[in-house]
């Protein structure tokens, strides 16, 4: 794009597409069992405070996407070199994003999927504030390939959470759910996203919206640990209850 390829890539985007869609008419998708009633994205979230923690984390960064596009797409416009920026960044991003994909898988085994999701989003948004203050293409580059990986494992985090704590309908609902939770994020920000940057500037789009992203991944993040210790509070008083019973045989009886 930067070397100014910009029809052709998208005559190579365009026949990618075709290729891809060519390729999954031959696919038959198996048909789910009949169940009496399917159950609802809400209803499905029942007992399932984490899923429901990172779709708040990942729904907050859908909306605040439009400051990386756009934003970048606008300073590259206001000093001259229309489509630079953008391409430095969605380069930066696409490697970062293969590269996450790899150890995705790998590192979600290892640590606790939730927290992880949270961790992943407060870094995006760090780099976005990265992006709004180092505003030259090889910075921006590097900054978006650290996004692009920890959006991978921000999204494999919660998908984990899903699909080890539901099957069958209900995984199927909450799938459908997180697929609303991000269209209807990015749409909203698209929206509003020209508005934004029109009145605070691109550079300033850039850091509000990381700020936003990083903020609200940190506190979901205290929420769910504030809930966690507060659940796990009536349990150790009643461990301590039956060992006091135990060690006191007369008190006991």
């Amino acid at each position: 794009m930067a070397a100014g390829f910009t029809d052709a890539m998208l005559w190579v985007e365009a026949v990618a597409v075709l290729i891809a869609g060519l390729l999954a008419i031959g696919i038959v998708g198996e048909r789910s069992p009949a169940v009496a009633e399917a159950p609802s994205i809400r209803g499905s979230l029942a007992g399932r405070p984490d899923v429901l923690y990172g779709w708040i984390a990942r729904g907050t960064g859908s909306f605040t996407w439009f400051a990386f596009p756009l934003g970048l797409s606008v300073i590259g416009a206001e000093r001259g070199r229309p489509g630079v920026y953008l391409a430095a960044g969605m380069s930066g991003y696409g490697l970062g994003s293969v590269v996450g994909t790899i150890v995705s898988l790998a590192v979600v085994r290892r640590f606790s999927p939730a927290p992880l999701a949270a961790l992943a989003w407060t870094l995006m948004g760090l780099c976005w504030i990265g992006m709004g203050i180092w505003t030259t293409p090889p910075a921006i580059a590097a900054v978006a390939a650290l996004s692009g990986a920890t959006l991978v494992l921000g999204i494999t985090a919660i998908s984990r959470v899903i699909t080890r704590s539901s099957t069958g309908a209900e995984r199927r609902a909450l799938l459908s759910g997180q697929t609303v939770v991000v269209n209807a994020g990015s749409s909203a920000g698209l929206l509003v996203g020209g508005s934004v940057i029109a009145a605070a500037g691109a550079e300033h789009t850039l850091i509000g919206a990381g700020a936003v992203t990083a903020s609200v991944a940190i506190g979901v993040l205290v929420v769910r640990r504030n809930a966690a210790a507060a659940e796990s509070a009536p349990c150790q008083t009643a461990i301590h209850v039956r060992r006091d019973r135990d060690h006191h045989p007369g008190r006991a009886a």
